[in-house]
């Protein structure tokens, strides 16, 4: 994965929703990788994974379309068009 490349898929906000998302992609062989956006990342670091933060969840260009149907099939969000 080139991170030039990759797209935002969607933002979600506690690791176990991120890691569930994340192991469905990896089930379809689509690779994926988290963010987690401000002080998210050290809140988990200082009091564990229970913490709510803001995590976005990015998947290569090519795979966007494919990500989107998948977690559209299993009853997850709507997710938005691609940007150009």
């Amino acid at each position: 994965m080139s991170k030039d490349t990759d797209v935002m898929l969607t933002t979600v906000y506690s690791s176990m929703e991120a890691e569930l998302i994340m192991s469905l992609l990896r089930s379809e062989n689509i690779p994926s990788y988290k963010k987690v956006k401000g002080f998210g990342g050290y809140a988990q670091i200082l009091f564990g994974e229970g913490i709510h933060c803001m995590i976005e969840i990015y998947v290569p260009q090519d795979s966007f379309k494919r990500a989107c149907e998948l977690l559209e099939s299993k009853d997850f969000q709507d997710f938005p068009d691609e940007e150009e």
